[in-house]
């Protein structure tokens, strides 16, 4: 178990460098590589992708209907894991001088999974409160130095948890009447408190599978997105950047006991 857990570690922080940068423009031999990243789907004027390091994606008809054969509905997907090819490499190195958000490549998308999850608005003990308190292990690395990684607002965590055979529900957790803090020292940003809801369906855990274990093979058991934008855009702060606190129930607690923050620029 810990050899696995160490395997998919390295897989992870692997995955690192595609956050900052997709492709690297100076590789010799990038028509079949395959490449791993975060991307956003727009269905706007046919579909296409956006990566968390900028750079438009433009899937072939005929990768698209391969998915859709399999039973894709690509157009429910807000954020997504993918693989994909590139078509002509030529375009790496003929836009190799171009800002990120400024380059387009069209791909073979081989592999496309939604990691979107709910985020709930509630007020804390009221009727809609539902929020569950299943524990979990730990959020694993994200970055070099954080659990929590941040995209254009979109929020995305790896938790580690053990699952066998039913559905798991992880719900982000806004409680509107006291999720934000405001911090009276100037220098320091104000802090947003939010909740990982964990519903673990009434599982069978002690037979079951490590969730970081499987990230190689089920990426979307293990990476989990939630848009907060909306959350984003209504603080009422002044201030350039937000402390954002990420609550969980670690182990076998049964009441929030640990927190991994992260500050973000607004």
């Amino acid at each position: 178990m810990k050899k696995l857990k160490l395997f998919v570690l390295s897989f992870t922080l692997l995955m690192i460098p595609f956050l900052s940068s997709c492709i690297d423009s100076g590789s010799d031999d990038t028509s079949s590589k395959p490449y791993y990243v975060f991307a956003r789907v727009v269905n706007s004027m046919g579909t296409y992708l956006i990566a968390d390091s900028g750079e438009t994606l433009i899937p072939t008809s005929a990768s698209l209907s391969s998915l859709a054969s399999k039973g894709l509905k690509i157009d429910a997907i807000d954020k997504a894991y993918i693989a994909y090819t590139l078509v002509d490499p030529s375009q790496v190195t003929a836009q190799a001088s171009k800002d990120p958000s400024d380059r387009t490549y069209n791909i073979e998308l081989t592999y496309i999974a939604s990691i979107d999850r709910k985020v709930a608005f509630v007020t804390k003990g009221s009727a809609n409160d539902s929020i569950s308190t299943d524990p979990i292990l730990q959020l694993d690395l994200m970055t070099q130095t954080s659990q929590l990684y941040i995209n254009k607002g979109y929020l995305i965590i790896a938790p580690s948890y053990y699952f066998y055979s039913k559905t798991h529900y992880f719900t982000m957790f806004n409680y509107t009447d006291q999720s934000f803090q405001a911090v009276s020292d100037p220098t320091k940003p104000d802090v947003l408190n939010l909740y990982l809801s964990h519903n673990d369906n009434s599982d069978n855990k002690l037979n079951g599978y490590l969730s970081s274990n499987v990230a190689g093979s089920y990426p979307f058991l293990y990476f989990m997105s939630f848009n907060i934008n909306s959350i984003l855009n209504s603080l009422p702060t002044t201030k350039s950047k937000i402390t954002i606190n990420v609550n969980i129930v670690k182990d076998e607690g049964t009441t929030f006991n640990k927190v991994y923050s992260t500050e973000y620029d607004i």
